[in-house]
């Protein structure tokens, strides 16, 4: 058998590798900046908010009172999350826990014990987040199976 390979196909996956691959490493490469610079990093960003926030809320009481309104809205928008894309929430919950132990072990306290709360809440977080990322992956691959 004498197999002849088709020149005008090998030319057109040629030309589609060519304009594809680089197309496709700028694509991920723009994702991944997104997600690990803006989504998972989420902690710091909020840490680098709260400066203004918290010279926002010594205005008045109203303005305290935005502030909380905003955060309750923060917590149904992270509830929702969670809700509808377990296996995200479970990848930010551990981010979280991660951050909050490294910040904690950057800082100086007076008292150890405000220290170890610190860290404890991020192993609790982080333990959390593990849990739902494996009941979001398991929610995931059962709904592959049907």
């Amino acid at each position: 058998m004498n197999y002849k390979p088709n020149k005008i196909l090998l030319t057109i996956l040629g030309i589609l590798a060519i304009i594809i691959i680089p197309v496709g490493f700028i694509f991920f490469n723009v994702v991944m900046n997104i997600l690990v610079g803006g989504i998972l990093s989420w902690p710091y960003w909020l840490g680098k908010a709260l400066d203004y926030i918290l010279e926002f809320i010594t205005i008045s009481k109203w303005h305290l009172l935005i502030a909380t309104l905003f955060f309750a809205l923060l917590v149904i928008f992270i509830y929702r999350i969670k809700k509808k894309a377990l296996l995200l929430y479970g990848v930010l919950e551990f981010v979280a826990g991660l951050m909050t132990i490294y910040f904690s072990l950057n800082q100086t306290y007076t008292d150890n014990t405000i220290l170890a709360l610190a860290i404890g809440g991020g192993i609790f977080l982080m333990a959390n987040g593990i849990d739902n990322y494996r009941k979001g992956y398991q929610i995931s691959e059962e709904d592959k199976l049907k």
